[in-house]
């Protein structure tokens, strides 16, 4: 089943969709919005360098038929991008052949009683590099031995509502499954339970109540992995736009040791919103890893959005930008806009308007690390600019990953010393020559280093494309690139040049 699963969960995500689809848009009219579209792609790329002496020069051919469907029905609401693509290669021994991808980024909201019960859902499928400190992914086309394709679902039921107007209660249980094509690679599982309170109403204070108990397991490991929290919280609002609060609680886990242990959790954060357009989120928190802490930073104006976020927490993968799940532009921007629109229908036309405002395709995949065989403890640090005008936008992300496994899968001894460090530089700059043609310029370099492995890797890429829109539903592209990767794991230097058509029906 570990092999067939990610293979199959795609096409029968895209059945059902399509299905529900027809059936929903016969009953509700214009409630569904499905779109289908093919690329056609044709590319040429020259390889030198490599120490095994796979030299030489290639043809790859991607044919890649996508499905978007997005709509609401009632209390069902949701959002689904699913690309099949089929690549082939000619030309050089090593890589000759052909194979089939999966892309998919699904979301959906049920609201099975009015106001009060929930389902969220959530899966996705991506090509993901199995080590770190090897060649990174890029957009999958091009052969690469250190990549397998993940599947990624969960499902996460809720209640909400309150209690005699006093408190505001949440009660959640999420569930997450990934899988890899590769047997070679941990499968994982998590379950969280977790039951939230807070005073009903905003005041000059509040306060708040959390119980957690959470399960993770990694096929590479014997035993599962188990944490349980209790906490609480003070809010103060000395104004409407600035919060501040404390935190104080116990929490056991097993998390890093093979026996479980207590400890003592406090933390303090600041929320201040002086404008729709202008966040800023400063906290800390003492954990049983050592001291987690969030910064979030954002400002929007008409034309620039600027932002930077510095997160250290546990990851066991089950987040968008964990290590070991899907981690596209769309999901990104998916995940940012939540505290914007909860709607995921409301929330996909933002997303799908900021991409074509960034003249970028959602299934372009964001450099961010390898997968996932044991609990890590990960700070990441994000900038990204973002500058649009009528007829340009530029972008500028940063980006720099630190990762300490917590404990190993298969004995569950911590191990103390840094695992890996990762830093990414990507800029884009796309210009409207004409009211149908527009050029694009991107460059980026992933530099990662891994202590325990030994080794690390760098990657250096740039090029240029023009794109012509030949009517409503046909556009025509073609790109020159360079990728350089350096490194002690399969260096080489690729020149490609590449040319794409686009069919929308």
């Amino acid at each position: 089943m570990r092999r067939r699963f990610p293979a199959a969960l795609g096409p029968a995500l895209c059945a059902v969709a399509a299905v529900s689809a027809h059936a929903q848009a016969q009953a509700q009219g214009s409630g569904l919005r499905i779109a289908t579209a093919v690329e056609l792609g044709q590319s040429l790329v020259d390889v030198s360098g490599r120490a095994d002496g796979s030299n030489g020069t290639e043809s790859v051919t991607r044919v890649a038929p996508s499905l978007r469907v997005t709509g609401r029905s009632g209390g069902l609401s949701g959002s689904l991008n699913y690309t099949l693509a089929g690549i082939y290669r000619t030309g050089r021994e090593q890589s000759a052949g052909g194979e089939i991808q999966n892309t998919l980024d699904g979301n959906v909201l049920a609201e099975l009683v009015r106001g009060q019960a929930y389902v969220d859902g959530r899966a996705s499928i991506s090509q993901q590099a199995i080590s770190a400190s090897g060649r990174p992914v890029g957009d999958g086309s091009a052969f690469n031995r250190n990549r397998t394709e993940v599947s990624t679902m969960s499902l996460s039921p809720y209640l909400r509502g309150e209690l005699g107007g006093v408190a505001r209660y949440e009660a959640r249980v999420t569930g997450t499954v990934s899988a890899s094509r590769d047997p070679a690679t941990a499968d994982s599982k998590s379950a969280l339970a977790q039951l939230t309170m807070a005073s009903a109403r905003p005041g000059l204070l509040g306060w708040s109540l959390l119980a957690s108990t959470q399960r993770a397991s990694f096929s590479t490991a014997s035993l599962p992995i188990q944490n349980q929290r209790v906490s609480g919280t003070l809010t103060a609002r000395p104004e409407p736009d600035l919060a501040v609060s404390a935190s104080a609680g116990i929490e056991r886990s097993d998390f890093g040791s093979p026996v479980r242990r207590d400890f003592d959790t406090y933390g303090l954060s600041v929320r201040w919103t002086p404008s729709p357009r202008t966040l800023a989120e400063v906290g800390a928190e003492e954990r049983y890893f050592g001291r987690a802490h969030r910064v979030n930073l954002s400002y929007r104006t008409p034309r620039t959005l600027w932002s930077y976020a510095d997160v250290r927490d546990v990851n066991d993968g089950s987040g968008v930008l964990g290590i070991g799940e899907t981690a596209t532009l769309y999901s990104v921007l998916f995940q940012q806009f939540a505290s914007r629109e909860p709607d995921p229908v409301l929330r996909d036309l933002l997303v799908q308007q900021e991409l074509r405002a960034l003249g970028r395709t959602g299934n372009e995949r964001l450099l961010v690390g390898s997968l996932l065989s044991s609990l890590i403890v990960q700070r990441r640090q994000d900038l990204a600019v973002v500058w649009t005008s009528p007829r340009s936008a530029f972008s500028l992300q940063a980006s720099r990953s630190q990762v300490r496994q917590l404990a190993d899968a298969t004995t569950l001894q911590p191990i103390l010393t840094p695992d890996s460090t990762q830093y990414g530089y990507s800029a884009g700059f796309t210009h409207r020559l004409t009211p149908t043609a527009s050029v694009a310029l991107d460059a980026s370099r992933l530099s990662t280093r891994s202590e325990s492995a030994g080794g690390g890797t760098s990657t250096t890429s740039v090029g240029i494309g023009l794109t012509e829109r030949l009517g409503p539903r046909a556009s025509a592209g073609v790109r020159a690139g360079y990728t350089r990767v350096d490194g002690n794991n399969d260096p080489s230097r690729e020149t490609s040049l590449a040319a794409t058509l686009s069919l929308t029906f």
